[in-house]
């Protein structure tokens, strides 16, 4: 069988293949496949001519298993130990059947590209002829015959919105709100937008939870952080934060009764809670400091400043556009759209929800061990 345990050799290892695996997998999952979809995007625009859709599903997935098999495995042998840089390796447990599954990968990649290539000129000679506009899109060069003429446009379409040639050819939608899901149902670009925005979040404030569950819950630190939180008084502040998700639920539904008045009141409640659980925060943080524990204090300050840091800086964040709201309802009389309003709440209820997961981890979960030890 393939062994990942870590196995001790006499070199002075300084990288490791692992180093190689993160750089490529950031690399060419980052930017290389966004090059590839941007190429199959506008090649009609640009030859006039669909690609053969059956060798470009083809293409796709001997790539990302050719991606996968080549640079998934390097994390497994820079983990074992393996150096970059060298002609040869030891014959150590595991090490050659996975550079062998590194080595078909690479010839997998290799044979993608190579039908990527013969895709190109097949679509340039012998491809299916493709109108302006083939994928329905939303901006303005997809308004021109395909391949563009070289004067590009008869007439300019006026921009009034990230997606002109949508507003021109649907002018009976409202002009950046409304997209249409696969199904043909209509969906709130603000919407959408702000649920991209919370997935991304989510993925990055699993990754700081990961990070503080690793080093704070390791052997030698489970008491380090109950010698210095209170969970008592960041309770209190914390059902402020969670509070505010029910004021903001309550500007939504005044909101959507024409309740301008009523709802910049609930407005007004909901930013009071978040500062009330900021300045809780604030004090905790002078409570640590006094104490001595600040962001270089070991892995759990470390760890714990960066997690709650962060999470202070979205409620700020959510803070500051809530006075946007406020400014608006007061200064300017000024009835705020509904979409708006909605992709607000969902950043809110999203700040609200990861401090639960945070307040668990961090204060409730080691203050409940120690109970019942």
């Amino acid at each position: 069988g393939i062994s990942f345990a870590i196995v001790p050799i006499d070199w002075q290892l300084t990288d490791t293949y692992y180093v190689v695996a993160h750089l490529h997998f950031v690399f060419i999952g980052g930017s290389l496949f966004g090059l590839f979809a941007g190429l199959f995007y506008w090649l009609p625009k640009i030859t006039g001519r669909y690609p053969d859709e059956r060798l470009s599903k083809w293409f796709f997935w001997l790539f990302v298993i050719g991606f996968n098999l080549t640079f998934l495995v390097q994390h497994a042998l820079g983990a074992m130990g393996m150096p970059r840089r060298v002609y040869t390796y030891p014959d150590l447990p595991g090490w050659a059947i996975l550079n062998q599954v590194s080595t078909i990968g690479g010839y997998l990649m290799a044979v993608a590209v190579a039908l990527l290539i013969y895709i190109l000129v097949k679509t340039v000679r012998r491809g299916a002829p493709a109108p302006g506009d083939p994928w329905d899109a939303d901006t303005l060069e997809w308004s021109t015959p395909s391949p563009p003429p070289l004067k590009n446009y008869d007439a300019v379409i006026p921009v009034a919105s990230a997606r002109p040639f949508r507003d021109y050819k649907r002018p009976e939608e409202t002009a950046g709100e409304i997209v249409k899901d696969r199904r043909g149902r209509h969906l709130n670009i603000y919407t959408v937008m702000m649920q991209l925005l919370v997935g991304t979040e989510a993925m990055f404030f699993l990754c700081l939870i990961m990070a503080y569950v690793y080093f704070a819950y390791k052997p030698g630190y489970q008491g380090a952080p109950l010698a210095h939180l209170d969970i008592r008084s960041t309770g209190m502040f914390s059902l402020a934060l969670w509070a505010s998700s029910f004021s903001w639920w309550r500007v939504e539904r005044t909101h959507t009764r024409m309740s301008n008045r009523r709802a910049r009141n609930w407005l007004i409640v909901t930013i009071v809670l978040a500062i009330v659980f900021l300045c809780g925060q604030a004090k905790e943080y002078a409570s640590l400091l006094h104490d001595g524990v600040d962001p270089s204090t070991g892995v759990f300050g470390t760890s714990f400043f960066t997690l709650t840091g962060f999470h202070g800086l979205h409620v700020s964040i959510g803070i500051l556009i809530m006075l946007v709201l406020l400014w608006q309802f007061i200064a300017r009389r000024k009835t705020i759209p509904a979409p708006i309003m909605r992709a607000v709440g969902i950043y809110w209820h999203f700040v609200d929800i990861v401090w639960v997961f945070i307040f668990a981890i961090v204060y409730a979960i080691p203050h409940l061990e120690k109970i019942s030890s």
